[in-house]
């Protein structure tokens, strides 16, 4: 009779510790994916900054490893870089809407292109993950100076609008205030599916 309540105590607290565990994994993984509000708040205050500053001509690479610069593929085009981690669980979440609004904006000229800070491996296989269906520029931080200049608090995902005049037209938090005002004439727009290409 001993045994069985020492067998059964036992069953009850190794119960007890496999719960908590699980109840420190999901606090663990709540805590890394929320964005504060203050952070939100001071990566609008620093893109703010930068609105109406000319956008360096930074050179980086595609997806098959082509090095470009951002004036001979997008020079005297509109362009919206919407900076992204492959370890940021917003960034995946982003992903669908993201494309169908890259669709929608090539209605106007637009180009949407992700920019993931990772090497070119970690991103081709975050890309095949995600099955990502529109180009993406691939710009590992250590390596992207010019990322600061763009998305000055490294806040992910973020995005920095480009007019065709090379001049920075707007930036901040994606799903912001503003990027929802940038976005809202193309949610009209049917999709427009073209091939996976950058225009040239």
């Amino acid at each position: 009779m001993d045994t069985l309540v020492i067998v059964n105590q036992l069953m009850l607290w190794i119960m007890v510790i496999l719960l908590l565990l699980m109840v420190l994994k999901l606090a663990r993984r709540s805590v890394q994916s929320h964005v504060t509000q203050t952070q939100v708040q001071r990566a609008e205050k620093r893109f703010a900054d930068i609105i109406g500053q000319p956008a360096p001509d930074f050179s980086t690479y595609t997806l098959e490893g082509e090095s470009i610069t951002r004036s001979e593929r997008f020079g005297g085009k509109p362009l919206v870089l919407v900076f992204m981690s492959t370890s940021c669980p917003h960034c995946r979440t982003a992903i669908p809407d993201l494309e169908i609004t890259s669709f929608r904006a090539r209605h106007t000229g637009i180009q949407i292109v992700p920019v993931i800070s990772a090497d070119l491996l970690e991103t081709q296989q975050f890309v095949g993950d995600m099955s990502i269906n529109i180009p993406v520029l691939v710009a590992p931080f250590a390596m992207s100076p010019w990322l600061e200049a763009l998305n000055p608090e490294g806040f992910v995902p973020a995005y920095c609008y480009i007019g065709a005049d090379g001049i920075i037209q707007s930036g901040g938090a994606l799903h912001s205030q503003q990027w929802k005002d940038l976005t809202m004439e193309w949610q009209a727009m049917p999709v427009l599916r073209k091939p996976v290409s950058f225009y040239r």
